[in-house]
């Protein structure tokens, strides 16, 4: 068929051109395709598409795009292949995405090798070299958990060698790092922060007069409190040791924690830009 549309529950699936196994139960669709999700308010889009009616799985490829619609932020996401399937056990659908995944929503963005999304509880799992950013906020880990709640993000939980840095200025940043970092949201506004494990600090704290200095701290626990992106409260558990470095004796090496990279060439600026796969300088 040409031009024509198949619908099996609540997917809805389009293309410029369309086959149907009637004994198979297979779908397939090219060019320009379409699968929209009518109960989830979701559309994946690409060039080639095939679904399993028994099974209920879709895989899009080919400049593959989900949308999550949201009529205040609506997030999009490009990967190389996505996949799309009923979890009968939590009656939810799951979004796979793999290789090459960018995604942009105005208030998070994001790159990663694969990604899944259970939609039912709203987490997405980040898995291999995943980077997040979130207004001033850069971070990574080996495995990084979003939860999204009514009100924009919960909280973000970094998984083994997480970091998270915040930028100050051009020159400044605000670091925290450890064995398990997670950072607590209210109104898409980061308000706390808790490292479990190997925790390290480095954050400038603030007079009247601007910063006075860099505080550096090594403590296995560590407790941030946030206000208008700046640090207001910090408790540190079981024996930290601290150094205060006077702005005027700091050194370009001082201001960094080890491993500090600021990823700013690979954010997504725009819905657009997640389908350029930036290698960096």
């Amino acid at each position: 068929y040409s031009g024509a549309y198949f619908q099996s529950k609540e997917q809805v699936m389009e293309g410029d051109s369309l086959l149907y196994d009637r004994e198979n139960e297979i779908f397939r669709a090219y060019g320009n395709v379409k699968a929209r999700d009518t109960l989830q308010n979701s559309i994946i889009l690409g060039d080639k598409l095939y679904f399993d009616e028994r099974s209920d799985h879709i895989e899009v490829t080919e400049n593959a795009l989900y949308i999550m619609i949201d009529g205040l932020d609506s997030l999009f996401l490009h990967a190389d292949t996505l996949l799309s399937y009923q979890i009968d056990s939590i009656d939810s659908r799951k979004i796979e995405a793999f290789h090459k995944v960018q995604f942009f929503r105005d208030d998070l963005q994001g790159r990663c090798d694969s990604l899944d999304y259970i939609i039912a509880d709203s987490t997405i799992h980040l898995f291999i070299d995943p980077i997040l950013w979130q207004n001033e906020n850069q971070l990574t880990a080996i495995k990084i958990q979003i939860k999204l709640g009514d009100n924009g993000i919960d909280f973000i939980k970094m998984e083994d060698k997480g970091f998270l840095i915040t930028e100050l200025d051009s020159s400044h940043y605000n670091q925290v790092k450890g064995k398990s970092v997670i950072g607590f949201f209210d109104n898409n506004s980061l308000n706390r922060v808790e490292v479990i494990g190997n925790g390290e600090s480095a954050f400038y704290p603030e007079d009247s007069n601007g910063k006075i200095g860099l505080n550096k701290v090594l403590c296995s626990e560590i407790q941030m409190l946030f206000k208008d992106g700046k640090v207001k409260q910090v408790k540190f558990d079981n024996d930290p040791v601290a150094e205060l470095l006077p702005m005027s004796q700091l050194k370009a090496p001082d201001k960094f924690l080890e491993g500090f990279i600021w990823h700013i060439d690979f954010r997504p600026k725009g819905k657009t830009d997640v389908y350029k796969w930036n290698k960096g300088p």
